[in-house]
């Protein structure tokens, strides 16, 4: 087995650098369905609103007014655009270590990432960064497949497989903490536009 390296705004697009599976916290989507096939999804989880720690988002106007930054080519860029519609426009990175690098920095000042993920990476930050909101939708993570795979079925089944006997949830707890994998009824959720 051989793991390759894509940058997301690639993997979405169906360029997967030759690899016959991908693993990044992909969403199904249309537009993405044009150029990947997607698994059953493996996850639910609610985008979640990372601040550095002292920042409070207490209610949409507050976020409304915070410069946002989100990752290029994710489905959080039109749900900072329509759902929490801020007053400045956000500022799109590469990647999740940029993002993450740019609000460490100052340069913006909250962005969106998947629930468990955002609680990691406060609980690894050593105070710098809080996960402090959850919007109320959650979105399906699925594992994305080249155009026409022929290895729908069985990553299909493994999944279910791994969901059914704890492994998807062992793995989570595993490699985010048990803290991050269960911390949706720790963190308050902040009504959008949608709601």
């Amino acid at each position: 087995m051989q793991v390759k390296v894509v940058h997301f705004h690639r993997i979405v697009r169906g360029h997967l650098g030759g690899a016959e599976i991908a693993i990044d916290l992909l969403t199904p989507t249309s537009e993405r369905e044009e150029h990947l096939e997607f698994s059953a999804p493996y996850l639910k989880s609610a985008p979640t609103v990372l601040v550095r720690a002292g920042t409070e988002v207490p209610d949409l106007k507050t976020a409304q007014e915070l410069r946002w930054g989100a990752i290029q080519s994710t489905t959080f860029v039109e749900t900072i655009e329509d759902q929490i519609v801020p007053e400045a426009e956000e500022v799109l990175y590469d990647g999740q270590q940029e993002v993450v690098a740019a609000l460490e920095k100052g340069q913006i000042e909250a962005t969106l990432l998947d629930l468990p993920l955002a609680v990691a990476i406060a609980n690894r930050s050593h105070g710098r960064l809080e996960a402090v909101a959850q919007l109320p939708d959650k979105e399906a993570l699925a594992v994305g497949l080249p155009k026409g795979s022929s290895n729908r079925q069985a990553v299909d089944s493994a999944i279910r497989a791994l969901t059914a006997n704890g492994t998807i949830e062992g793995l989570l707890e595993e490699w985010v903490g048990d803290e991050a994998a269960n911390a949706e009824s720790e963190i308050p959720l902040l009504h959008t536009t949608l709601h």
